[in-house]
């Protein structure tokens, strides 16, 4: 299951549109974080938003803790080049069937 964090962008529901051509796709408010769906997700997608991942601390917490241990996508992993590129590569490898 793909979990979509959504940071309140008109472009969540595209997101979730295409990932559910994946996988079965879960998406809450940033403020509404279910940890039941968090725990169950192979992937956590955080959807873009106005401002930056500090601005969202809970996101950001999330990002810290499942950094390595969860296929993470969007905006909160553009802390660093090699996170930026590992996340350009898990679209890639989501876009052509290869993971899950």
């Amino acid at each position: 299951m793909i979990y979509v964090i959504d940071h309140k962008d008109s472009f969540t529901h595209n997101v979730v549109h295409q990932f559910s051509l994946f996988d079965d796709v879960e998406c809450d408010d940033f403020s509404k974080i279910n940890k039941s769906k968090l725990n169950q997700a192979s992937t956590i997608v955080f959807s873009p938003g106005p401002g930056s991942p500090k601005d969202y601390p809970a996101s950001s917490k999330i990002y810290k803790k499942l950094k390595g241990k969860k296929k993470i996508i969007g905006s909160q992993t553009k802390i660093d080049n090699k996170e930026k590129i590992d996340n350009e590569k898990s679209l890639k490898l989501l876009s052509l069937g290869i993971i899950k």
